[in-house]
């Protein structure tokens, strides 16, 4: 019989041998193989995302190298932590907005302020500041860098507007399709399908 796993709430690891907390809310007092977070001790010295953010910028090192998977991928490994790169719903920031064009115009109109509505009730939002920005930008960076940008040019701006033609719409829902690894994949893929179906294309709106 397989025993049940067990993922950290810091890094996503899923084969923890023990619940890292029991269902009192004690710790177990276990160190986490992956990042090295040790459940009743570190907690009481630093916080689940302020540990994540400091394990990240010393590279994703490994605790115990020996447990480390041959194909390991850690932005798999953070989407099991469930907690949505891209989320709806959202009125304050700071955070970046996908948003749907409503208007079938030249490319230089589109960026009228006029023609965008912002904290759109149908859009969907990246949040930035938080770990789930980097993940983002390492999942989807290569795939979004084609947006067009208010000065004419082709990139990605994290804090301006960026215009994704309805053509360039298209090309972006099928690279999605094709990679089932990333993360949120279907949350985006269904988001797309109006602006496709629908809409012009549609916006990143940066914070």
């Amino acid at each position: 019989m397989n025993k049940q796993k067990y993922i950290c709430p810091v890094c996503g690891y899923d084969e923890l041998g023990a619940p890292p907390y029991d269902e009192k809310g004690e710790p177990s007092f276990d160190t986490c193989p992956c990042c090295g977070f040790e459940y009743g001790l570190d907690d009481y010295e630093i916080g689940f995302e302020d540990y994540r953010e400091k394990w990240a910028l010393n590279g994703f090192k490994w605790a115990d190298e020996s447990k480390k998977p041959k194909d390991w991928d850690v932005t798999v490994q953070l989407n099991n932590l469930h907690k949505n790169i891209f989320k709806k719903g959202i009125k304050h920031g700071p955070f970046m907005e996908f948003q749907y064009c409503e208007k079938f115009l030249p490319i230089k109109k589109i960026f009228k302020f006029k023609n965008i509505r912002y904290w759109a009730d149908d859009s969907l939002y990246v949040e930035v500041g938080d770990y789930n920005e980097g993940i983002f930008y390492k999942s989807y960076f290569d795939i979004l860098n084609c947006a067009n940008l208010p000065n004419g040019e082709i990139g990605f701006d994290c804090f301006g507007m960026n215009y994704y033609t309805l053509e360039q719409t298209k090309q972006i829902y099928e690279k999605v399709k094709e990679n089932k690894k990333l993360p949120d994949r279907d949350a985006l893929l269904e988001w797309l399908k109006p602006a496709i179906e629908k809409y012009n294309g549609f916006y990143i709106l940066g914070a």
